[in-house]
């Protein structure tokens, strides 16, 4: 089956918010970041999400269904019913990772795999088009790189569209 509708792999942590922790130490999302979300899922309504942020854990737990995960993300205001359409899957395991001790090259191996991931679902699903919406620099063409400190920003939404709404052929 070949994914005709535009696929927004979404990071969370860093994208929707500015990794700042509330007082349970968890990061939530910052509303106008998630309003900024809303605008490209609103100017591109057939636009389907695929979680590749480390918060596709709960999924990957049993924690929360695919349904349950889209159900958190509409209580925090993003627009997204019936628009979450999976995840992707889990990182390799530690132990096969020769450098694990070594934080830059723990760091390496964590964008090699978000990257791998991504481009496995899309190969996977038969995805024509899709953008890889992430604070981590990924070396993607499909990517557009967010200010992790920041979040999204207007200039990013407006880049975003216009990826995602050029002819496949451009890509």
């Amino acid at each position: 089956m070949t994914h005709r509708q535009p696929i927004i792999f979404l990071d969370i942590d860093g994208v929707l918010n500015g990794h700042t922790q509330m007082e349970n130490y968890y990061c939530g999302t910052k509303p106008e970041c998630v309003s900024r979300f809303n605008r490209i899922l609103d100017a591109v309504p057939d636009a389907k999400i695929v979680i590749s942020s480390a918060w596709r854990y709960m999924i990957l737990r049993g924690d929360v269904t695919v349904a349950g995960f889209e159900m958190l993300l509409l209580t925090h205001g993003v627009k997204c019913y019936q628009r979450v359409i999976g995840h992707t899957v889990a990182d390799g395991p530690i132990e096969l990772e020769p450098s694990h001790h070594d934080p830059e090259a723990w760091k390496e191996s964590g964008l090699r795999w978000r990257r791998e991931q991504i481009r496995q679902w899309a190969f996977e699903h038969n995805v024509t088009k899709y953008v890889a919406v992430d604070d981590l620099p990924l070396d993607m063409k499909e990517q557009v790189w967010i200010d992790g400190e920041q979040g999204l920003q207007d200039a990013d939404v407006d880049t975003i569209i216009a990826r995602i709404t050029e002819p496949v052929n451009a890509l």
